[in-house]
């Protein structure tokens, strides 16, 4: 019996090793993370927070840490992977010797922990409702075939509700601009501290609320409502879009099922390099498409520089007072870039997709506004009035 006992105590230890044998040591490795909050700006100060938290989503498994903030900075012991942060909740800020109450917030869609100690800095911003729309993403640099070939049709641009109401799209305006951000000349007179240079603008149809768009959703108007895949399989399905550029004079598909926006002046054909600039308006009341053909035009003056040669132009475009505008963003290439070509108070940097002209890496790449603040699916988009810092240059398409 002795030695039976002895057999069967071998052999159940032998099947609990062969059992633990067969499982996997998963071994958690974690990272002492360090973030740092950066006040808003250099003229915005936090000196206290109120009921602000910071919660970190890990992108593979979901698992949320959710902290309070006491201070600006912040740490603790994550697992090591890639993490969605956000931040929320109110603060009290020095604004010029001033005490000021407000709500803050922050969105990183992705930041990496892979390192046993890491630090990081995550940039809040003040938190506050646009009065309209504004400009989310401009796809101005159309894709590739598998050839290789240029393919231009799929350009969008989406418009974004970056309010907390519902807002209609009747009547909206898009314009791109005369001058280029990569061509500085002495226009003179100069109207840009007043009004907006433009060569070309449609407008959406509507008397008034026929198109309305939720809070923190937005639109998109199509050169091409068609899904491009089938001529292009590096492309995209513009077949659902809500507006589309169409124009009879230049061969253009029309799409039946996609409403077509109104030609008012010229064509908009976005640069693939990102030369132009864009921006959103309306018409007050008593202007209409007509009389702003008649009465907004800008009689210019200008000398063409080539060498030793120069020659006096005189000019007539068209200008969008400032007032009339909701949202301006100027496209350019670090390596040709001049000047902004809108006032400071529109918008007061550019952003990009190439880091030098005619980089072939910038197709299929999009110009994209950061996201603010998200929660249940309702965005709020960053807005500082400057491109350089409230968008993601060559961005991956949102609609891919």
């Amino acid at each position: 019996m002795k030695y039976i006992k002895h057999f069967l105590l071998l052999v159940l230890t032998a099947v609990v090793f062969t059992a633990c044998s067969e499982d996997p040591i998963v071994v958690v490795k974690t990272t002492n993370a360090t973030i740092n909050l950066l006040d808003p700006s250099e003229s915005v100060k936090i000196t206290e927070f109120s009921n602000v938290t910071i919660t970190l989503t890990e992108l593979n498994t979901q698992e949320k840490v959710v902290e309070k903030i006491v201070g600006k900075t912040i740490e603790l012991e994550l697992n090591q992977g890639s993490y969605e942060i956000a931040v929320n909740g109110m603060i009290k800020y020095d604004l010029n010797g001033e005490s000021q109450e407000g709500s803050i917030g922050a969105f990183i869609s992705e930041l990496n922990f892979v390192s046993d100690i890491q630090a990081a800095d995550v940039q809040l911003s003040l938190k506050s409702f646009s009065k309209d729309f504004v400009i989310e993403e401009i796809f101005f640099t159309g894709s590739l075939t598998p050839d290789g070939s240029t393919y231009g049709g799929d350009k969008y641009f989406k418009i974004h509700n970056n309010t907390d109401s519902v807002l209609y799209a009747d009547g909206l305006l898009l314009v791109q601009s005369r001058f280029l951000t990569t061509d500085r000349q002495d226009y003179t007179p100069n109207v840009m501290p007043e009004a907006f240079t433009i060569k070309s603008m449609i407008q959406l149809p509507g008397s008034g609320t026929e198109y309305p768009v939720e809070a923190g959703k937005s639109l998109i108007i199509a050169l091409d409502g068609i899904n491009h895949v089938e001529n292009n399989s590096n492309s995209i399905d513009l077949s659902s879009a809500d507006f589309e550029i169409f124009y009879t004079t230049l061969g253009d598909v029309d799409s039946p099922a996609v409403p077509n926006a109104i030609n008012v002046l010229d064509n908009i054909i976005p640069h693939s390099r990102g030369f132009d600039s864009y921006a959103i308006a309306r018409f007050p009341d008593g202007v209409t498409s007509a009389n702003y053909i008649t009465d907004y035009k800008y009689d210019y003056e200008w000398l063409f520089v080539f060498g030793t040669i120069s020659i006096p132009q005189d000019e007539t475009d068209y200008k969008l007072p400032n007032e009339w505008i909701l949202d301006a963003v100027n496209l350019s290439v670090e390596s040709e870039f001049q000047w902004v070509i809108t006032d400071a108070s529109l918008d007061s940097g550019y952003t990009y997709c190439g880091k030098v002209d005619r980089d072939d890496t910038r197709f299929g790449k999009s110009v994209r506004r950061k996201v603010l603040q998200e929660a249940n699916g309702v965005r709020l988009l960053q807005d500082t009035n400057n491109s350089a810092v409230d968008f993601t240059p060559e961005a991956s398409l949102s609609l891919k």
